[in-house]
């Protein structure tokens, strides 16, 4: 008996679990038929719209406005795209907006869609402002909206004498596309700031700017040409994928990177970066380089260059891993702590200091290396010393290689300043009953090396 009513209560739970699904997908049909209608205190949001725009929505005026005449463009949204592209279908510029949201909110949600296009007060008709108002809900079949400025594929419509302003959110930005045959987009100045949304840098845009500016909190930025501004250039973001080509800044270029991927094949200019646990990438830089400062300390980002044409200078790498293969005609100044430092040619002067961390430099000029208890690895490449070499750690290894005419001395010390003996210091070719300091090839300049840890000095090895 007890078993029938335990399969009699299953069978009506069932069924109730039917009616609720049926009841609910009942409610959902009669909402998506009635869009914004109310239904038990949720609607169904379903918006079509295109809208070309020539004059302004605002302002008391119907002329048709000429974009290329403008100062600047604004253009504020939240969560809609914004694109800037050269199209055959049009024969004059216009402002397109599109929406084609539809989704679920609550009843007394806000649930309005509107834009107005209105000059600036007191702009003197010279700043075009876009604000897009985009509906909110909870749960989006579809979420797209659009905000373009189109201009016909000939270069007679232009923005060089205008700096497009574009703030978002979570909203797309891509310029420079358009038609086969279209003219290049020149823009006087680009301003761009979102916060998760991507943005594109596509083939149409003209690479000559006064001022670049671009921002995104945590979307991919990507360029597909070369980018030139001839005043400012500034890079800001937190957690994103940054790809670029190559990138000139006639002023120094700031870029605050946090944890973000950046790369590029080349940057003409100096470059100051903030960074914190990210990756910078840069095939070649004709410029200085400087990093953080003591407010923003690096922690464990990665810096791979493969030629620098200038100085280095990292003061606070703390744990950064820093590779760079080459710097021609400059210095380097890096004071980190447990990460790494490889160099593999250093023409200027070099002075690096870590603590547990190590360093690996090949060189031809002087240097100064310290560490505390990580290793060090020179080679110093010159047939000639004009200036010493300090090497310096506490008990650290440090190995040495240098060409084999050289004429050095060779002068090796305890972390007391103490002159050493042959005792884990190994010379190649030399046998044990070598003293210190020892001359080499005749030389009377030093390199002067200190530690506790084991010393190794290779002849002939210094190219390898």
């Amino acid at each position: 008996m007890a078993g029938k009513v335990k399969k009699g209560f299953g069978t009506y739970m069932f069924i109730l679990f039917l009616m609720l699904i049926a009841a609910f997908l009942i409610t959902v049909m009669v909402m998506i038929f009635n869009p914004f209608k109310n239904v038990v205190g949720y609607q169904y949001l379903f918006y079509k719209d295109v809208h070309s725009e020539t004059n302004v929505t605002g302002g008391g005026t119907n002329a048709i406005f000429d974009l290329g005449s403008m100062d600047e463009i604004k253009i504020n949204c939240n969560y809609a795209d914004v694109a800037v592209y050269r199209s055959n279908m049009v024969q004059t510029n216009q402002i397109k907006i599109e929406n084609t949201v539809n989704g679920f909110a609550k009843a007394d949600g806000n649930v309005e869609f509107s834009y107005q296009i209105y000059y600036e007060k007191g702009s003197n008709n010279k700043v075009l402002c876009v604000d897009v108002k985009e509906a909110e809900g909870f749960l989006f079949l579809t979420k797209s909206v659009t905000v373009s400025i189109v201009l016909p594929t000939h270069g007679d419509y232009n923005l060089s004498n205008t700096k497009l302003n574009i703030t978002n959110n979570s909203g797309s930005v891509y310029i420079g596309s358009g038609d086969a045959g279209s003219a290049t987009i020149n823009i006087k100045s680009l301003d761009i700031k979102t916060k998760s949304g991507n943005i594109f840098l596509s083939g149409k845009l003209g690479s000559q700017m006064q001022d670049i500016f671009i921002s995104s909190e945590r979307g991919e930025i990507e360029s597909g040409i070369n980018l030139e501004a001839t005043n400012s250039f500034s890079l800001n973001s937190v957690y994103g994928k940054l790809q670029f080509k190559n990138i000139k800044s006639n002023n120094t270029a700031s870029m605050i990177l946090g944890n973000s991927q950046f790369s590029a094949n080349q940057i003409t200019g100096n470059v100051d970066i903030e960074i914190d646990d990210g990756y910078f990438n840069v095939e070649k830089l004709d410029g200085d380089i400087s990093g953080n400062d003591a407010a923003e300390q690096m922690t464990t980002s990665t810096i791979n260059i493969k030629e620098v044409d200038g100085n280095v200078s990292f003061p606070f790498a703390n744990a950064a891993k820093i590779n760079i293969a080459k710097i021609n005609n400059g210095n380097a100044f890096i004071h980190g702590t447990t990460g790494s430092v490889v160099i593999g040619a250093l023409s200027g002067y070099g002075w690096i200091t870590m603590t547990s961390g190590s360093v690996d430099v090949a060189l031809s000029g002087a240097c100064e290396i310290v560490t505390t208890t990580g290793n060090i690895n020179v080679k110093y490449t010159e047939n000639t010393l004009s200036q010493a070499l300090t090497i310096q750690s506490q008990s650290g290894n440090v190995s040495l290689g240098v060409n084999t005419t050289l004429p050095f001395v060779l002068n090796v010390y305890n972390d007391k300043g103490e002159l050493r003996d042959h005792n884990k210091v190994d010379v190649e070719g030399f046998d044990s009953a070598f003293t210190i300091p020892l001359v080499i090839n005749g030389g009377s300049t030093g390199i002067n090396v200190s530690t506790n840890g084991a010393v190794s000095v290779s002849i002939n090895k210094a190219d390898n």
